[in-house]
């Protein structure tokens, strides 16, 4: 599922079409994204109007056009979006993937500098939405803010923790209400970074803990934007990220085999070696 920063690289590949007019749309009007505005709603309005602007937040995607219209986007599971002709060059999901397939392209806008943006979406998780207003989009201002923003502070983190003491805390890392953007790789990114065993759940973790925890979030985002959203992948070595995807992989920081596991419903890849139990040793904060 795309994430923080996968959101905001393909949400880039749409700059090609910036400032130029929408003049014709093509859509899958039966395709399940557009159960919430009607594909031919969507087409005729954004026909004639100018792309002005780009924004994401979390796993979304927000696109301004003239008059005040914004189409949404939620990549859901499989969601991607690029250029026509940057079809065969798109970084695939994982090794052996093939190209985006032009029978999953649910939505193309056809623009006036020749360029076609597309939303390609095989499984059809995602969501496209369509509103007019001059105001904030309702579904985008329900977004929290930004966890590498200022508005996201310790206080806030701890508030959230102490609502729920007996969730595993990488189930709660996964709760888009609190931490807009996180997926399961960067849930897991965060715990092997803390050395925390996503078997502990929230009531177990001590200020150290938490103090320790707020830096690694808002650090793991910084990181994610600043290499996936802009070259997208491989990411740096000493990540757990790249050693995460194959079963046999090996812990970057001590070498010892990765394990997988069901936990709270999703896949968690975690070191048994260097991410124990708080109740079995205490974390070192480095100041």
């Amino acid at each position: 599922m795309p994430e923080l920063a996968e959101v905001a690289f393909f949400a880039r590949q749409w700059n090609a079409g910036m400032d130029a007019s929408v003049m014709r749309v093509t859509t899958h009007s039966s395709a399940r994204v557009f159960r919430e505005s009607p594909a031919k709603r969507i087409a005729s309005t954004l026909k004639g109007q100018a792309l002005t602007e780009i924004l994401t937040a979390g796993k979304q995607a927000a696109f301004r056009f003239s008059t005040d219209i914004w189409l949404g986007i939620h990549l859901g599971m499989s969601g991607r979006l690029f250029t026509d002709g940057s079809r065969e060059n798109l970084a695939p999901w994982a090794e052996g993937d093939k190209p985006p397939q032009p029978t999953h392209d649910r939505l193309v806008l056809h623009m006036s500098n020749g360029t076609a943006l597309v939303f390609n979406d095989p499984r059809m998780f995602g969501l496209v939405r369509l509103y007019r207003g001059d105001t904030t989009p309702p579904w985008w201002a329900a977004i929290p803010p930004a966890l590498s923003s200022p508005l996201f502070t310790l206080d806030v983190l701890k508030k959230v923790l102490d609502s729920h003491p007996g969730v595993l805390l990488k189930s709660l890392l996964l709760d888009q209400r609190y931490f807009p953007g996180i997926g399961n790789w960067m849930a897991d990114e965060i715990m092997w970074r803390t050395r925390l065993s996503p078997h502990n759940r929230v009531r177990a973790l001590g200020n150290k803990e938490v103090r320790l925890l707020y830096k690694t979030i808002r650090e793991v985002c910084n990181d994610a934007m600043e290499v996936v959203s802009k070259s997208w992948y491989p990411a740096p070595d000493n990540w757990l990220f790249n050693h995460r995807w194959k079963r046999g992989g090996r812990c970057p920081r001590d070498g010892a085999s990765l394990l997988y596991e069901q936990i709270g419903g999703r896949t968690a890849c975690w070191c048994e070696k260097c991410q124990r139990q708080i109740k079995n040793y205490e974390l070192k904060i480095k100041n």
